[in-house]
């Protein structure tokens, strides 16, 4: 809104459009069997049920895109080391497409016919948003509590990885340690434990060190993001 206020108040202003280097995104606790999101069909239902180009179109404006859907850089080139959704393989295409009668069923086929609870830490200023995203998933039966946090709170949620379900937060900024995805960090706020990214995390440090950066940006865009948009790790 300030920007669209300048642009017509000051129409001589000029500007460049980036591909950003981050994001948010709900993060969700996938190290307790109890826990729904614990079975990867119920993360694929939480993401078919949010039409994401809707979200495009009218909170963003269109001022944005789906790539990552997960903080990629920490002083990368976002535009080497990520594609467009719509560059994806079919199958991680269908996965941001809007469908929530598929997702419905997902839920049933995981045991939860009738929805459930989730609770999502948040700071204040991204109740908005993730109140959108509350709507989506009330449709397909999922009832999310927002559990706002003033902004110390959260901090020490997040860093200490206190919350119990999901938290609304950005990753670690650092690509090449795949922080957001591996280890005790604060950014591996889904708890995760996947082999893969463990052996890919020590391929990426040989290849730094090595210097090797286009192949590292090969593998960092086209094996390792395919793969973790794959299992759903976070709901953009």
């Amino acid at each position: 809104d300030d920007f669209k206020f300048f642009q017509k108040t000051n129409p001589q202003l000029e500007y460049v459009k980036t591909t950003a280097g981050g994001g948010n995104r709900i993060n969700l606790r996938i190290d307790k069997p109890q826990l729904p999101q614990y079975d990867i069909r119920v993360r694929q239902a939480l993401n078919l049920a949010v039409d994401f180009n809707s979200l495009i179109k009218n909170y963003y404006s269109g001022e944005a895109d789906m790539r990552y859907a997960w903080p990629c850089c920490g002083g990368a080139n976002p535009d080497a080391i990520t594609k467009l959704i719509e560059e994806r393989p079919a199958e991680i295409q269908e996965l941001f497409s809007y469908q929530p009668d598929k997702a419905k069923q997902l839920l049933k086929e995981a045991g939860y016919p009738n929805g459930f609870k989730i609770q999502v830490v948040s700071e204040p200023v991204n109740v908005d948003y993730l109140s959108i995203i509350k709507d989506y998933w009330r449709r397909i039966g999922v009832e999310m509590e927002i559990k706002v946090l003033e902004s110390g709170a959260w901090t020490n949620v997040l860093n200490n990885r206190l919350h119990e379900q999901a938290i609304y937060s950005g990753g670690y900024p650092g690509y090449i340690r795949l922080g957001t995805f591996v280890g005790d960090n604060y950014g591996n706020s889904m708890m995760a434990d996947d082999p893969f990214l463990v052996k890919k995390k020590a391929q990426l440090e040989e290849l730094f060190f090595a210097g090797k950066q286009d192949e590292l940006d090969r593998i960092y865009r086209d094996e390792i993001g395919g793969y973790v948009l794959s299992q759903v790790y976070v709901v953009p």
